[in-house]
């Protein structure tokens, strides 16, 4: 049996890289991304209106001014939601405060597989659900267009009045960073 080489090296072993210089962010991490504007005019609070999982029409206030909220748009049918789906029954994990909502936007329910949502956010064991019970899931496609969500996962932090942050939610950490940042207020 006779080999060979399709490398296009003529044999040759690949070259080896040199080690990352000392404080550079080694590849394949997302530590060096950050929030990145979206939006050039800031967007103006607006509420979320849909169904809930059953079916039922819901509602979520959002515009009260002082009152921090985390729309997570998620979907049923995004890899990468995952982790997300369990850390909004989390909301310290996210960096809110007590008090404070996070909320799961979906598209509509012609659009979503919900008995994969309904997995996503079933108790895992004993831990935290959301500030009043179960998470808070809105199913409206009309929420991802006034907010001019193209994909998921995707967050919009408010904070009652205006849109404090946006941006694609690459991992927990990052969003719990952005959040962190948004509500400082030099931020603002």
């Amino acid at each position: 049996m006779t080999t060979r080489d399709v490398s296009g090296r003529g044999g040759r072993a690949a070259p080896r890289r040199a080690a990352p210089a000392e404080g550079a962010t080694p590849p394949g991490s997302f530590e060096h991304l950050v929030s990145v504007p979206v939006r050039t005019t800031p967007l103006a609070a607006a509420n979320v209106s849909g169904t809930d999982i059953e079916g039922r029409p819901v509602s979520v206030r959002l515009v009260t001014p002082g009152a921090w909220t985390l729309l997570l748009f998620l979907s049923s049918h995004c890899d990468g939601c995952a982790p997300f789906w369990r850390a909004v029954q989390d909301a310290p994990s996210l960096g809110l405060d007590e008090g404070d909502a996070a909320i799961v936007v979906t598209h509509d329910l012609e659009r979503e597989d919900r008995p994969a949502i309904a997995r996503a956010l079933a108790p895992s064991g004993p831990g935290p659900s959301g500030p009043a019970g179960p998470t808070a899931i809105v199913m409206s496609s009309g929420a991802w267009r006034t907010y001019g969500v193209h994909g998921p996962p995707f967050f919009v932090l408010v904070d009652g009045e205006m849109v404090a942050t946006e941006g694609v939610a690459w991992s927990i950490a990052q969003v719990r960073a952005d959040v962190g940042r948004a509500r400082r207020p030099s931020a603002r």
